[in-house]
């Protein structure tokens, strides 16, 4: 299996070499789907090798937990019916990296399995308290008591595995779970029935194996616009930062300057008016003009949504091709500009 997976490594760096020379969309395309097929060969003989008592073989450094799903999700045939909804600001230590992305791929994979081509893999993500849990919902079969009692069983880590006894043909997916779980410290079981009729499936990450990097609260409210009696925040932050985790000043932060709120013209009467429009010794104030593109924004008007960034296969191989001929262009055009330059 060690000599199979290292196989499988070195025609991935092939088909990513290949993605680099090729610019033409249709070959692009193709190239996508032998590396989705390369990415599950080299997952069976990892799984394989786990199995046989030797380790992952990978080591990742620390991502995202969304990532670490998508990456699970890329590693199935059926990639395209598994949806993740929940986004969380957590990120998994480097050495739970491969295995929880294993051990999700085997869920994904089951489920879909085990469930019609018609329906969908729905992924959520749950903070918890004590860590964080990855949900796999999906509308197929079910499974009986003895089959949930054999699955726990497995999936407790805490059963010898023996290859020779695990069907014909093999069923790897929750022996390899439980051998992941029981070495690097995570949980999942597959006791209860998910909304669509089919298996729910948890698999729980403790904090020991998470990082809270960052935290998502309630947007800040902008000067002028905060509720009626809330305290009016001091500085005003960029609309797109992000909230930091720590609210105390640190040494060598810049804070943001305090812009002053518009004044608010009362409904005064022409002596008034004149007062504010001329100055001490009677000579009219200059006013600034409003630009034309300031008086067609209106700050109220909602601004549309951002479009989703799914594109189909095709798109995806259409932009690769652009990127790799803009790239050979350049490449090419450089030699021919040092030449000009040192005539």
């Amino acid at each position: 299996m060690r000599a199979l997976q290292a196989l499988a490594n070195e025609q991935q760096l092939s088909i990513s070499d290949m993605q680099d020379r090729h610019d033409n969309p249709d070959v692009l395309q193709d190239l996508l789907e032998i590396d989705h097929a390369n990415a599950q060969f080299g997952r069976r003989a990892q799984a394989i090798a786990v199995l046989c008592g030797s380790w992952p073989g990978r080591q990742r450094a620390a991502s995202p937990l969304v990532d670490v799903v998508r990456g699970a999700t890329s590693r199935i045939r059926d990639y395209r019916r598994v949806n993740v909804h929940s986004r969380v600001d957590m990120d998994v230590v480097s050495r739970a990296v491969e295995p929880v992305v294993l051990a999700v791929a085997e869920l994904l994979d089951n489920a879909a399995r085990h469930s019609q081509p018609n329906t969908s893999v729905e992924v959520g993500i749950q903070p918890a308290h004590n860590g964080v849990s990855i949900v796999v919902d999906d509308a197929g079969v079910g499974m009986e008591a003895l089959e949930t009692e054999e699955a726990a069983r497995r999936l407790s880590g805490q059963e010898h595995i023996d290859i020779n006894r695990l069907s014909d043909p093999p069923q790897f997916g929750f022996a390899l779970i439980g051998v992941l779980a029981a070495r690097y410290g995570f949980t999942v079981s597959v006791d209860s029935q998910s909304p669509y009729g089919g298996v729910r499936a948890v698999l729980f990450l403790p904090n020991a194996l998470i990082n809270r990097v960052r935290f998502t609260g309630p947007p800040i409210p902008l000067q002028g616009a905060s509720t009626p009696g809330a305290p009016q925040p001091v500085s005003l932050g960029a609309p797109e930062a992000p909230a930091v985790r720590d609210t105390a000043a640190r040494p060598g932060s810049v804070t943001p300057p305090v812009l002053p709120r518009p004044a608010v013209e009362s409904s005064a009467g022409p002596e008034a008016e004149a007062a504010r429009s001329s100055t001490v010794g009677g000579l009219p104030k200059r006013r600034r003009r409003t630009t034309q593109h300031e008086a067609a924004v209106d700050p109220a008007t909602p601004t549309p949504s951002a479009p989703s960034l799914v594109r189909p296969a095709a798109e995806t191989a259409s932009r690769m091709s652009a990127f790799a001929r803009g790239t050979r262009s350049g490449r090419d055009a450089t030699p021919d500009s040092e030449g000009t330059s040192q005539e």
